[in-house]
């Protein structure tokens, strides 16, 4: 009996699998974002474990754990030791905008022209019932949805981060599987390829935040602004984070500029603080037009253009998340391309000399992360 498929049969089943494939990604799609966060988190990690296990000779399954329980301290340290310092400043920025309110208020309390009112303002007198809908019941149940989401969210980002990291190997090793053996070899070739890509993605957003660090606790120091240093590392830390980083970064530096004021600037708090977001917003501006497409294009062999357009797009398409990673995906894709194209036409990928200069020095697959 010949149990050998037809052709239209496995083009069937090869259809109906990408299709099954398809529809279950759209499905879980929400979970692709927190995967993804994961995946970032094990990759960043993925270096201290590698030091470890080189420089005091543990086993993977030792060097993870300890790598990992010092992340999560630090994560947790964090918050710890700035709320504190976030509240009073929140408190100390409540009460000089309720002063400026108030000056606002005797200054301006009306103004007609033609006889119709232009300002007519009043601060809120009753604070409790302003206060009083937050604490509804509907109101706290709706926080408490929300938050048991986000905690569900946070924990699978961190045990997926967790094991992702632990079982790197085995589970390149479980999807080289799916593949015939000849094809196993020019998927290790590939991974090192790709491997290269991110590692060269990691240096350049590595070198951005310490320029971006460097030059905000520049700028911030020359204008007075106080902890002119802590808002670098800040602003450095969270360059990382297309956008949305920056914004906080910015947001945390006018409070400070708005409360404290500058130490020897003569102008009042509030021109300063629209000096410092003046400022902040001249280094994004330079980072995101000139500095960001040239160090990353640079990197990963793409032109500074096709950088500032694919994280502008991403942006406005699809979020942070996307444009976070849409730089080294754009040159991943470009690799796949190039070796798939030639297998359709039916030559050898690795004749070509594009990707030959792009062909990982060591073919072999490193069995040294597989010592569990």
């Amino acid at each position: 009996m010949n149990s050998a498929w037809s052709f239209q049969f496995r083009y069937f089943v090869l259809f109906v699998s990408l299709f099954l494939f398809f529809a279950l990604i759209y499905y879980a799609r929400s979970l692709l974002g927190p995967l993804i966060i994961a995946a970032l988190f094990a990759y960043l990690l993925d270096p201290a474990v590698g030091f470890l296990m080189q420089h005091l000779n543990l086993r993977r399954k030792f060097a993870v754990p300890i790598v990992y329980t010092i992340f999560l301290a630090i994560l947790a340290a964090i918050p710890a030791v700035f709320t504190p310092v976030v509240v009073n400043q929140l408190e100390t920025i409540t009460v000089e905008l309720f002063k400026i309110l108030q000056v606002i208020q005797d200054i301006i309390p009306e103004i007609n022209l033609l006889g119709f009112s232009i300002i007519d303002f009043e601060l809120p007198t009753d604070i409790q019932g302003l206060i009083y809908p937050l604490f509804e019941p509907q109101q706290i149940f709706g926080v408490f949805v929300a938050a048991t989401e986000n905690f569900a969210w946070i924990l699978i980002i961190f045990v997926s981060s967790y094991f992702f990291l632990m079982d790197a190997s085995r589970l390149r090793t479980w999807f080289f599987g799916f593949f015939p053996g000849p094809y196993q070899e020019d998927l290790n070739i590939l991974y090192y390829q790709i491997k290269d890509v991110w590692q060269a993605y990691l240096r350049g957003q590595l070198l951005l935040m310490t320029i971006i660090g460097i030059m905000t606790w520049l700028a911030m120091m020359a204008i007075g602004l106080p902890n002119a240093l802590l808002v670098g590392i800040i602003a450095g830390a969270l360059d990382l984070i297309p956008s949305l980083g920056p914004a906080v970064a910015m947001i945390i530096a006018g409070i400070i500029a708005l409360v404290a004021g500058s130490t020897y600037l003569p102008m009042s708090n509030i021109w300063f603080a629209i000096l410092v977001l003046g400022i902040f917003a001249g280094i994004q501006l330079f980072e995101n037009v000139w500095l960001r497409p040239r160090i990353l294009g640079h990197r990963l062999r793409l032109h500074p253009a096709l950088v500032f357009v694919a994280i502008v797009g991403a942006l406005v398409l699809a979020g942070v998340l996307v444009a976070l990673v849409i730089v080294p995906a754009i040159r991943t894709f470009e690799i796949i391309g190039r070796y798939t194209l030639p297998r359709i036409m039916g030559s050898d990928p690795w004749s070509f000399p594009a990707v030959q200069s792009e062909q990982h020095s060591d073919e072999e697959i490193d069995t040294s992360d597989l010592d569990n």
